[in-house]
């Protein structure tokens, strides 16, 4: 598909334009566009990109509330990686994760549960790495749910359970599965090269001895 014509999705731009109760030919009016383009963009039809900005502008709201499910996942997802875990805007998690959120990773030992926990858990990290890092290397959606292949990096600064800072360098792999629900990050799924990260920081546990996790929401 050429880089200038875009999926959207149709019930979205609908919704919207009924919520304000216009009619398509209204819609056309106020938004300077043809009855046709209307139509062909609420049908779900590809339309230019330079279409889907005016039809945001027009029903004020961000162009990516107008794309495809897949697509406004896969940005919830990068939003995810950069402004949470990368720069621990922690007052976010609300935001993009489901109050029941769900959470796997063999590493912590146990199931991380509810958004207070997850929030705790992520603050310790930067406390123990801070300039802890995410870098993704590549992202697929399918469906309601997110792939992630990323990298993750950073400097052990700080106390990691039972671990002493040893002020070394790490750089490991993992992957992530993101299941949506309405919206937000109802659980993931989540693994990452945690033998040759503790060979990195130069230290050794079994698996449930790492970080513990506050009580749940």
């Amino acid at each position: 598909m050429n880089k200038d014509v875009v999926n959207v999705d149709g019930y979205q731009i609908r919704k919207r334009r009924l919520d304000r109760d216009w009619g398509q030919e209204l819609f056309a009016e106020r938004s300077g566009l043809g009855l046709r383009t209307i139509q062909k963009a609420e049908a779900s039809q590809p339309i230019e990109y330079k279409t889907l900005e005016i039809l945001a502008a027009t029903l004020q709201c961000p162009t990516i509330e107008l794309q495809p499910e897949t697509v406004r996942n896969k940005h919830a997802a990068r939003q995810v990686m950069d402004k949470i875990l990368n720069q621990a805007q922690l007052d976010l998690i609300d935001e993009y994760y489901a109050e029941d959120f769900l959470g796997h990773d063999p590493t912590y030992g146990a199931p991380i549960v509810g958004r207070n926990q997850l929030r705790n858990l992520i603050g310790q990290l930067k406390q123990a790495f801070p300039d802890l890092k995410h870098r993704v290397e590549h992202i697929v959606a399918e469906d309601n749910r997110v792939t992630i292949r990323w990298t993750l990096y950073g400097t052990h600064a700080g106390q990691f359970s039972s671990f002493a800072p040893s002020k070394k360098r790490f750089d490991v792999e993992g992957f992530s599965l993101m299941e949506f629900e309405s919206g937000k990050i109802r659980e993931v799924w989540q693994m990452s090269n945690y033998h040759d990260f503790l060979a990195m920081i130069g230290a050794s546990a079994p698996v449930d001895k790492l970080i513990p996790t506050s009580s749940p929401e």
